[in-house]
């Protein structure tokens, strides 16, 4: 189909630095990532279980959670996130939170190295040259997001926890709520009103790819869904938002 002369020529976004509609002074600019089919190529969920825990031991706790699994992913919201629970009971209660954390440390490494997506990657150094406040925010572990996040320079990393008893054994619990859906635009809200500069109003950039994404993209001035495009363009490029659905 043609395009209109007036057309953006890129479906994704709204004015950035530097632009004829970029931020008034007293804006702040805050970039949000998801990791998993953003950030990332595909799921990296599973991918970590079995680099954490051995495939044979990944494949015992998901058949002996498969009735949770099988209704979680037919059904969804809160039956995935007990099957993801379920799961995580299974694998991980009794580790050493710091053995989890060393191997979360070397998959971000090859995350990083083998399975980023270029395009993103590129946008994400881009919001950090324009000073903004780039956070990473996924339903998958701390234990491998945080890693991620710092060695890219993001300032903030809000992602799925779990928890672990005085001696840093970990209990198999997700500590508090997975963070996916309603829970990550609520986690984002929290951390703008802990780290907002006085006077500034927070101008937000969200990028996603999936249904878990929906409420972080709805909250954003310039939500980008990335599951929907070929190329994404430069930032400085950018003229109007593209939101979803």
């Amino acid at each position: 189909m043609a395009r209109s002369p007036h057309e953006s020529p890129d479906p994704v976004a709204r004015s950035a630095p530097g632009t004829s509609g970029s931020a008034p002074p007293s804006s702040w600019g805050v970039a949000a990532f998801d990791l998993d089919g953003t950030l990332t190529l595909g799921d990296s969920s599973w991918r970590f279980l079995v680099f954490a825990c051995g495939w044979k031991a990944t494949v015992r706790a998901g058949l002996g959670a498969s009735l949770q699994i099988l209704l979680g992913t037919i059904v969804g919201g809160s039956s995935a996130d007990r099957a993801k629970a379920a799961l995580f009971s299974r694998l991980f209660a009794g580790m050493s939170e710091a053995d989890l954390s060393e191997r979360g440390k070397q998959f971000g490494d090859h995350m990083i190295s083998r399975r980023s997506r270029r395009e993103l990657m590129e946008r994400f150094s881009e919001h950090l040259a324009s000073g903004h406040a780039v956070v990473v925010i996924s339903a998958s572990l701390d234990h491998y997001v945080r890693p991620i996040a710092e060695r890219l320079g993001a300032r903030g990393v809000l992602a799925t926890e779990l928890e672990a008893d005085p001696d840093g054994v970990l209990t198999g619990r997700i500590l508090g709520t997975n963070c996916r859906a309603a829970e990550k635009a609520r986690r984002l809200q929290a951390w703008i009103a802990e780290h907002q500069p006085a006077g500034a109003r927070p101008e937000i950039w969200a990028y996603g790819n999936s249904m878990g994404d929906r409420e972080l993209l709805s909250m954003a001035d310039h939500p980008v869904n990335v599951g929907r495009m070929r190329h994404l363009g430069r930032l400085a490029r950018h003229h109007s938002p593209s939101r979803l659905p």
